[in-house]
């Protein structure tokens, strides 16, 4: 089945996540490891679902080529997922008191590394 809006749809889907989150966050204790690698899981969907849009927006904005016009979705999902993974990364570390401010510099490097590979193998 062929997406005709995939932008609306992850709009769509990002209201959904953040409210699945906010249910989650209000009913459920956070008590346990299942309920916070839970917790996380749900927060890393409603991220990618939020920063995709925002993703293609930007490369729509600055990018006005007639190839990227048609791959933009794939690569402001790919960006919106490397986002969101960047994000609760940190926050997982922090969670488990394991985070140092160098984590943070590593975890951007591996994300631009990711990205200029993924740019290099087009």
């Amino acid at each position: 089945m062929l997406m005709r809006h995939p932008i609306v749809t992850m709009a769509v889907v990002a209201l959904f996540a953040w409210l699945v989150l906010g249910l989650f966050g209000k009913l459920v204790a956070p008590q346990g490891t299942l309920s916070r690698a839970l917790f996380l899981l749900l927060l890393l969907f409603a991220l990618i679902a939020t920063c995709t849009p925002v993703a293609q927006l930007v490369g729509s904005r600055l990018v006005h080529s007639k190839w990227y016009a048609q791959h933009s979705f794939r690569h402001a999902l790919r960006q919106g997922t490397l986002v969101a993974l960047a994000i609760v990364a940190n926050l997982a570390l922090r969670a488990l008191d394991a985070w140092f401010w160098a984590d943070i510099l590593l975890i951007v490097v591996a994300v631009v590394l990711v990205e200029i590979i993924a740019i290099a193998r087009k």
